[in-house]
């Protein structure tokens, strides 16, 4: 019998050379993207698109699969899991923040690095404010459970609180927010330049207590006068467990400009180029990793309800061999 156009065209798709084409494309495709250092949407998008393609011609021109359920449920699944794993790449997102205590969100701070083209954009200015920071360290300096307070605010203007850790995310719709290991000092200054501005920000020093010998960063002034800025933290301890909390008033500052070095404490200012700089606080600053993929519990859901489907089938052959083999045993007994 003539096949058709259309089932030609199907079954051409659905061969297994094209699978083998497509797994070696993903393969080649992860490989590449890592040596590229990122874009794995260009690389792995495509291959997950034509092993979809592949697996629903599968589906549809092969009648094994649709005289068995739990087989035909097994390569649905299968299909939904290729098809969630290439929604996930082009609409994921991965980037990293910094935000000091007292410090309200700001999209615009957030590092991407890695976004997928589809990425629906939808962090909005001001929804969390970080509240006190507190990290348990071991003896050793050997970082335990980290718990940074925020302040959440809805649409409507309410105020919840909120604890984030290294496992315990942050939850914003999809966005996911997870401390790291980085954190460290922001010093808050004032400017009032000549002019009368006002102007008010943290300069973030160096993770700390992991650089804690270089606790110091260059800041230029409204005026264009670039300042250094330091911080002489207090001595971390080695033999004991200690709490690393926000808003030390031990940390002393220095100001450095033209070979002059000033210290100064809360509340001090000192004249510079063009305006005064005011030491306000010192606080400490958390570093997050920002992720976002809603199709993970969709795509762990249908991994698991397709492993389940497999076992279904492979456990109903198990069981029909022996079966087969007591049926053909009972024929051969009832000949005479």
């Amino acid at each position: 019998m003539q096949q058709s156009p259309v089932s030609r065209t199907l079954r051409s798709l659905a061969s297994l050379r094209l699978t083998l084409a497509g797994m070696l494309a993903l393969g080649a495709g992860v490989l590449g993207a890592r040596a590229a250092g990122g874009g794995y949407d260009a690389w792995v998008v495509p291959p997950l698109v034509l092993l979809s393609a592949n697996l629903l011609c599968a589906i549809l021109v092969n009648p094994h699969f649709r005289r068995n359920g739990s087989l035909l449920a097994f390569h649905v699944l299968l299909l939904a899991v290729v098809v969630l794993a290439a929604a996930g790449r082009l609409t994921h997102l991965k980037g990293r923040l910094e935000i000091s205590e007292g410090q309200r969100f700001d999209p615009g701070a957030v590092e991407v690095l890695e976004r997928g083209p589809w990425h629906p954009w939808t962090l909005r200015p001001g929804i969390f404010e970080q509240g006190p920071i507190e990290v348990d360290y071991a003896p050793g300096v050997v970082r335990g459970h980290t718990r940074s307070r925020v302040w959440l605010s809805d649409e409507e203007g309410r105020r919840s609180a909120a604890v984030v850790g290294d496992d315990t995310p942050l939850l914003w719709g999809s966005y996911r927010f997870y401390t790291t290991s980085n954190k460290g000092y922001a010093v808050v200054l004032d400017w009032q330049g000549a002019d009368g501005e006002l102007l008010s920000g943290a300069v973030h020093l160096p993770s700390f207590p992991f650089l804690v010998r270089k606790q110091v960063n260059q800041w230029t002034t409204p005026a264009g006068e670039e300042l250094e800025i330091a911080v002489e933290p207090p001595e971390v301890p080695m033999e004991e467990a200690w709490v690393l909390r926000g808003r030390d008033s031990r940390a002393r500052v220095t100001l450095s400009r033209e070979g002059e070095s000033i210290a100064l404490a809360p509340g001090e200012a000192v004249q510079v180029e063009g305006g005064s700089v005011r030491l306000a606080d010192v606080r400490m600053w958390m570093g997050y990793e920002v992720f976002y993929d809603p199709t993970l519990p969709w795509l762990f859901a249908a991994a698991l309800a397709g492993v389940l489907c497999m076992a279904w089938y492979l456990g109903g052959a198990l069981w029909s061999w022996p079966l087969a083999a007591l049926e053909a045993i009972g024929a051969e007994e009832a000949c005479p």
